[in-house]
């Protein structure tokens, strides 16, 4: 019946063994979340947005990690879904801004930058009509400035009919807190919310990225993205890079910021560390295009 409303209804499904296999494993993997989550059992790995035009770190991304003592780590598409389905989802993003904004803070003072920490937040926090008021605690705690906080959110987050996600937003922008559409292009938004919401930054999904060395239909779609958000006084920045003629297609077509593996891999707080304080800005190769100067052994997953 589940699997049948989540193909849009007006339909059936007829039940096989594997579904019960599905759904014990769904189940062990919610249990466990409880479990990690009362014993603060994640991690949180940061990977750095590029400044295409300075080739300076601006933003690091949190990203989550989870090491389970059975079965070792868990890929987050397996368990971040399941999060959000129970609810657990809630209490895992508030322990990510909280971890993610101060060790932001301690970068900041310790080593002199002006960065930024970029987080994701699910549909379902934004819904609950509670997060900002718990972001805006958390900010006075921290003394994190809002500017140096990105929440990114997905097309279907800015579509949201609920009232709750849309005050949430709201109080974002009043509080000075930036507001990134993740993995734009592939959902459906419209301009007039674009501009509803004064969103700041759109961020090409990596699927769309990866047709720019294959396909001149991807180069134009990324080209049409970069234009018409900076037409709409927005910033771009591109995830998903893998190659250096991606990292040169994007910088020729005036695309703000990138990050990916070609750049820099996600790493633990100690690598990271590392990485801010050895980190150089870009050097002219002779073809007069720039290129990123990466220390190979700082960039580990």
């Amino acid at each position: 019946m589940y699997q049948a409303k989540q193909r849009g209804k007006n339909c059936y499904v007829i039940y096989t063994p594997d579904m019960g296999i599905q759904y014990k494993r769904r189940m062990t993997i919610e249990n466990d979340l409880r479990v990690a989550i009362a014993e603060n059992r994640f991690s949180l790995v940061y990977q750095p947005q590029v400044e295409l035009k300075s080739g300076d770190i601006s933003t690091l991304e949190a990203l989550v990690r989870w090491t389970q003592p059975n079965i070792g780590n868990v890929k987050p598409d397996d368990f971040l879904s399941i999060a959000e389905e129970s609810g657990l989802i809630i209490e895992l993003e508030r322990w990510i801004l909280s971890t993610a904004c101060t060790q932001i803070v301690s970068w900041r003072e310790k080593f002199g930058l002006d960065l930024g920490i970029s987080i994701n937040i699910s549909n379902l926090h934004l819904s609950t009509g509670r997060l900002a008021e718990y972001v805006q605690d958390l900010l006075y705690n921290t003394r994190l400035p809002p500017a140096a906080l990105e929440i990114e959110i997905t097309e279907s987050a800015l579509m949201d009919q609920r009232r709750e996600t849309a005050e949430t937003l709201v109080k974002f922008k009043q509080f000075g807190i930036q507001i990134v559409i993740d993995n734009f292009g592939i959902g459906y938004s419209s301009l007039n919310h674009i501009k509803r919401f004064s969103i700041d930054r759109l961020k090409i999904d990596k699927s769309i990225i990866s047709e720019l060395c294959n396909e001149d239909d991807g180069k134009q779609l990324v080209k049409t993205i970069i234009n018409m958000a900076h037409n709409l006084s927005l910033t771009v920045s591109a995830q998903g890079i893998e190659n250096s003629e991606q990292l040169h297609n994007l910088q020729m077509y005036g695309c703000d910021a990138a990050q990916g593996f070609h750049l820099f891999k996600p790493a633990p707080a100690g690598k990271t560390a590392s990485l801010l304080l050895s980190h150089t800005p870009w050097i002219e190769s002779k073809d007069n295009h720039q290129t990123v100067n990466i220390d190979s052994s700082l960039t580990l997953e």
